[in-house]
């Protein structure tokens, strides 16, 4: 079991050792990974060169916090979670949630796409993985006097529904040297346009 934050962010190091054993690492974080990125930079600053953030989550908005909340609520009146998991996992839930994330102008392509892809990834929605979200809840408590010297780049979207308004401004006042950027797209819009942010990141 996974008892707090920084201990998964320590599974998360092992994990990338294991792949490259020595040398330093570029990190990119979207989403919650932001948190685990941030949070390794800081404790592994002398092994990683630079970090890159996108839509990077320091305190979730309310409806991802009510999820992960229900999901702690269930398990302290030992309820059975199973039920619940299966609940999220169904196609229509999935779909409602995803087509809420979806931008208008994007071609009906991109669109099917992501919703397939958000089936996928439910296909994986197991308790382990809200634990693991639950951690998440923990962040700014555990990072509040965090400050990371590693160069790093952010980009967030206006219209983000996941990430708060002001989480890249969070990020940016515990770092020593970042450089901010806006943009549009949404929390998904790192999978719908790939190559426009790469362009963006490759700007700053």
């Amino acid at each position: 079991a996974i008892d707090n934050f920084e201990q998964y962010c320590e599974l998360v190091w092992q994990s990338i050792r294991k792949v490259l054993p020595s040398g330093k690492v570029k990190l990119v974080g979207h989403s919650y990974g932001a948190m685990i990125t941030f949070a390794l930079a800081c404790r592994h600053a002398e092994d990683v060169e630079t970090i890159d953030l996108y839509c990077p989550v320091a305190s979730p908005r309310l409806a991802p916090r009510l999820i992960v909340s229900t999901v702690r609520l269930a398990r302290r009146l030992h309820l059975p979670l199973a039920p619940l998991i299966r609940l999220f996992k169904q196609p229509v839930i999935i779909d409602v949630v995803t087509r809420f994330m979806l931008r208008p102008e994007w071609s009906n392509g991109v669109k099917q796409r992501i919703i397939a892809m958000r089936r996928h990834e439910a296909s994986y929605y197991s308790v382990g993985m809200f634990e693991i979200m639950g951690q998440a809840l923990e962040f700014r408590s555990a990072m509040k006097y965090s400050h990371c010297i590693v160069p790093a780049r952010i980009c967030y979207a206006t219209d983000d529904n996941v990430a708060g308004k002001r989480d890249a401004r969070w990020y940016e006042q515990h770092l020593e040297t970042s450089r901010l950027q806006k943009t549009y797209g949404g929390h998904l819009g790192v999978v719908a346009e790939p190559k426009r942010l790469a362009k963006i990141f490759d700007g700053l």
